[in-house]
């Protein structure tokens, strides 16, 4: 069994452990649990030949506090029925301290620790499809809040270690920016950006990124919820290059060759549409569709992506 699974089961069932024994003590342990099952028409993201499947996904996530320190642990599971290499493990342990100070007033310190471990090696998806083991570091601030209207922001620094390359090191900084209004009791809309620099110790994986997305939501019924998201991001490689070739044609015939050379550039569009019915406060149902589209100047991370999800969902201790 692979080595990176192993401490990553070994610590899941450490926290678990902790939580539950934390739980009999001192605080009362939330929960959120999710089963979900998916079929993709791109499993691999492919720009070519894609490949239909289908997989399930676990989510696990539990917060609490333990000596009046708050802590959340999430755990996920990705299984696919035939694209085995995307099959992935998930764990993250965070908290969320708050403070205060003369100069930024109230606002939180969220540390975190991270493992992703893709159980067969490396999957097909993306640049970040290889196993790794982070750190992070968020600073959070309130900005306003009110009955009608949230804003807040944060900075923060990540730092992950990719395991299966020699030496790559990636080390992130970035700002986001998040927005919630009640335009009525059956409107809820949203709004989130960030920018972020990924400097990598192997250059190729060095990039900027602009993150910009929008969201709705409302009731339907009493028992029955909808939400929808866009989601725009772009990527910026600086040390990856496309070169381009254009034959130019003049009018007496003459067609001479034009070589141009840009930085790789990946435009990402997300679009997803959710409907939740609540079947009782501790247990409620989820459907829905996600389309993902990726417009790049290298052909290679071109892709379209279709899929359709229904999800059971459990709240409690």
């Amino acid at each position: 069994m692979n080595f990176f699974l192993v401490k990553s089961l070994i610590f899941s069932l450490f926290v678990i452990l902790t939580v539950q024994a934390n739980a009999q003590t001192e605080a009362e342990i939330q929960g959120k649990q999710s089963l979900g099952f998916f079929y993709t028409s791109n499993a691999n993201l492919a720009y070519t030949q894609p490949i239909a499947d289908t997989y399930s996904r676990l989510d696990s996530k539990w917060y609490g506090d333990i000596q009046d320190v708050p802590f959340y642990f999430g755990l996920s599971w990705y299984n696919y029925a035939k694209e085995k290499s995307n099959n992935m493990l998930s764990v993250t342990l965070s908290s969320d301290l708050a403070q205060e100070s003369e100069t930024f007033g109230s606002y939180r310190i969220v540390p975190k620790i991270f493992h992703r471990n893709y159980i067969f090696n490396t999957a097909a998806t993306s640049d970040s499809s290889f196993t790794n083991t982070g750190i992070g570091l968020d600073l959070e601030k309130t900005l306003q809040k009110n009955s009608s209207l949230d804003i807040s922001s944060s900075v923060g620094l990540e730092s992950k270690r990719f395991s299966q390359f020699e030496n790559r090191w990636d080390h992130e900084g970035h700002i986001t920016g998040d927005i919630e209004y009640d335009l009525n009791p059956t409107l809820h809309l949203n709004g989130f950006s960030g920018f972020g620099l990924v400097f990598s110790t192997l250059s190729e994986y060095s990039h900027s990124y602009l993150d910009l997305g929008f969201g709705a939501s409302g009731p339907i019924n009493a028992d029955w919820t909808w939400s929808s998201e866009i989601q725009i991001v772009q990527k910026n490689y600086f040390n990856r290059t496309i070169s381009q070739s254009t034959e130019i044609t003049n009018r007496r015939g003459v067609t001479s060759s034009v070589l141009s050379t840009t930085n790789e550039i990946a435009l990402l569009t997300n679009l997803k549409s959710t409907a939740t019915y609540k079947y009782s406060t501790a247990l409620s149902f989820e459907s829905g569709l996600l389309f993902a589209k990726q417009g790049s100047n290298n052909a290679v991370n071109r892709y379209n992506n279709f899929e359709v999800f229904t999800s059971v969902i459990f709240r409690g201790p």
